[in-house]
C-alpha cells in the first residue's frame, strides 16, 4: 500500500518535473541562443570594418606577417601576464593566503578565457572560485575589487594622459575634444564615486544593506539572501584585514602602468609585424581607451567593438586601417589562443 501511494505521488509529480525539466531546457537554449546572437553581432562588425577599409588587403596583410615577432609578442604577452599575476598574489598576500603562481596564473587565464566568451568581461568573477582551496570566496573577491579598481585606475590614468597628447598635438579639436573631456569627466566621477563607497563609506553603506536584507528577511523568506547577507560582512572584514591599503595601491597601480607598457610593446611587435609602426608614447595612452570596450555587454569580449577602436587609433596615429583591422585581429587570435592554452587548468577548479 506504501509503495503505491509513493507511485501515485511520483505520477502526480511526474508532470511537474518534466515541465521543471523543459523550462531549464528552454532557458539553456535561449542562453545559447543570445550568446550565438552576441557572437554572430561581433563577427558582422568585424566583416563590416573588413568590407569597408579593403578586404583584400585586409587578407593581403594577414598572409604576409612577420612571424618572427609575433613570436617575440607571444613571449611579451605571456611575461605580462605574469607581472599581473605577482600583483594579485600581493595583493591575496596581504588577505593573509597563498596562492601558487601556477595555479594564480591558471586562474587568471581561466577567467580572462570566460571573459572572451561572455559580455562586459563577467567571466573575471570567476576567478575566486578557481583559487577557492587557497582562500575564501569572501576574500577572493575582495582581492578580485582591488585588482580591478588598480586597472581602471591605471587605465583612467593612461586615458586622461592619451587625450592631452592628443588635444596639444592638435590631432583632436572642437567638438571631438569636447565629447572626450564630458566622457573622461564622467568616467573620473565615477571613479571617485567607486573610491567614496570603497574606502570612505563602505561600512556605513554595507551596514545600511544589512539591516534593509534583515528587514526583508524578516518578512519574506527568499531562498539564498543569508548568502548575500554573509557575503556582504565577509568583504567588509576582508577589506579591514588589510594593512596600509593606500600603500598597497599605491605599489599595485606602479606595477598596473608597467603592465600597460609591455602590452603597448606587446601590439607594436604586432604592428612590425605586420610592416608598419607607431609612435610608442601615443599607443600607451591610447590603448587602455580601446581595452574599455571589451565591456560593451552587446558581444563577448566585445568582439567587433575593440577592433573598432583600434582601427580608430591606428588611423588617428596614421596606419592605414587595413592595417589597423589586421593587427586588431592578429592580436584578438593571439591572446585567445593564450588564453584557452594557460587557462584550460583554472576553468577545470570551477
Amino acid at each position: 500500500m506504501g509503495v503505491d501511494v509513493e507511485l501515485g505521488a511520483g505520477r502526480r509529480n511526474l508532470p511537474m518535473t518534466c515541465l521543471k525539466n523543459l523550462w531549464f531546457f528552454i532557458r539553456l537554449r535561449s542562453s545559447a541562443l543570445q550568446t550565438a546572437l552576441k557572437i554572430l553581432i561581433g563577427i558582422g562588425i568585424i566583416i563590416y570594418l573588413a568590407y569597408t577599409f579593403d578586404f583584400k588587403a585586409v587578407l593581403a596583410t594577414l598572409s604576409s606577417v612577420n612571424l618572427f615577432f609575433i613570436c617575440l609578442a607571444v613571449i611579451v604577452y605571456s611575461l605580462t601576464v605574469l607581472v599581473l599575476v605577482l600583483r594579485w598574489r600581493l595583493i591575496v598576500s596581504r588577505l593573509g593566503a597563498d596562492i601558487p603562481v601556477k595555479t594564480a596564473y591558471q586562474a587568471f587565464m581561466g577567467s580572462f578565457l570566460l571573459s572572451d566568451i561572455s559580455p562586459a568581461r563577467v567571466g573575471d568573477l570567476s576567478r575566486p572560485l578557481m583559487v577557492r582551496d587557497y582562500i575564501d570566496v569572501d576574500r577572493g573577491f575582495v582581492s578580485l575589487v582591488l585588482d580591478r579598481y588598480t586597472d581602471i585606475l591605471s587605465m583612467l590614468f593612461l586615458s586622461i594622459c592619451g587625450f592631452l597628447l592628443l588635444y596639444s598635438s592638435r590631432i583632436i579639436v572642437g567638438s571631438t575634444a569636447i565629447i572626450l573631456a564630458l566622457s573622461l569627466l564622467v568616467l573620473v566621477s565615477l571613479v571617485l564615486a567607486t573610491s567614496l563607497l570603497l574606502w570612505i563609506r563602505r561600512e556605513r553603506m554595507i551596514g545600511f544593506l544589512v539591516r534593509l536584507i534583515d528587514r526583508i528577511e524578516s518578512r519574506h523568506s527568499f531562498r539564498g539572501i543569508e548568502y548575500v547577507r554573509s557575503f556582504l560582512l565577509g568583504f567588509d572584514e576582508g577589506v579591514l584585514a588589510i594593512e596600509r591599503p593606500h600603500r598597497l595601491l599605491g605599489f599595485c597601480f606602479a606595477v598596473t602602468v608597467s603592465a600597460w607598457v609591455m602590452h603597448t610593446l606587446r601590439v607594436t611587435l604586432v604592428l612590425h609585424a605586420a610592416g608598419s609602426g607607431a609612435p610608442f608614447i601615443f599607443l600607451l595612452c591610447l590603448l587602455p581607451i580601446v581595452s574599455t570596450l571589451a565591456l560593451v555587454p552587446v558581444s563577448p569580449g566585445g568582439l567587433g567593438f575593440v577592433e573598432g577602436g583600434y582601427v580608430a587609433v591606428m588611423l588617428l596615429l596614421g596606419v592605414p586601417a587595413p592595417i589597423g583591422l589586421s593587427v586588431a585581429l592578429i592580436d584578438r587570435a593571439m591572446s585567445i589562443t593564450f588564453h584557452v592554452v594557460a587557462g584550460f587548468g583554472g576553468i577545470r577548479r570551477l
